[in-house]
């Protein structure tokens, strides 16, 4: 069986590209990303040296989330150094496992609430009627815990006290 992760290969363009790759694993060229690794030198755009690409299947995932979620997390995840797997729950959801979970909810989930955000920066463009939900299940097992005034939290002023 072939290996699915990643080969380099040089083009005239990204569609050839697309095209090598989509024939080499039997799918759809759309299904096929492309990194350019060196632009190459052209004169006129017909002499010189072609482009130098690496070729690999996007990632599959769920419907219902936009298509960079799950590699925006796991990216974030490594550079903060924790131990926390991302696991595609539901439709919309995403679960983080691991021993370093405690971690990514932060106190009173502020951390938490900040990897939503930049999950939600990032993929602003790519899906702009869809967003990361709030963490329902850890939120709403947090509430009680979270200070009054908070989202999710109890105490604060409601409409029967004012």
């Amino acid at each position: 069986m072939e290996d699915h992760e990643t080969f380099e290969v040089d083009v005239n363009s990204l569609d050839e590209a697309r095209h090598i790759g989509a024939i080499r694993w039997s799918v759809d060229p759309s299904e096929i990303e492309v990194h350019v690794l060196d632009e190459g030198k052209r004169l006129f755009g017909i002499l010189g040296k072609k482009m130098h690409v690496a070729l690999s299947l996007r990632s599959q995932v769920p419907d219902g989330l936009p298509a960079g979620t799950f590699p925006f997390l796991e990216g974030l995840l490594e550079r903060m150094d924790l131990t926390v797997e991302p696991e595609v729950t539901g439709p919309d959801s995403i679960d983080l496992n691991g021993e370093d979970a405690p971690i990514v909810i932060g106190k009173s989930g502020e951390t938490l609430r900040a990897v939503e955000f930049l999950t939600n920066v990032a993929l602003r463009g790519e899906d702009p009627g869809r967003r990361v939900r709030p963490a329902g299940r850890r939120a709403s097992r947090r509430s009680p815990s979270l200070p009054p005034g908070k989202p999710g939290g109890r105490g604060g002023r409601s409409a029967s006290n004012r």
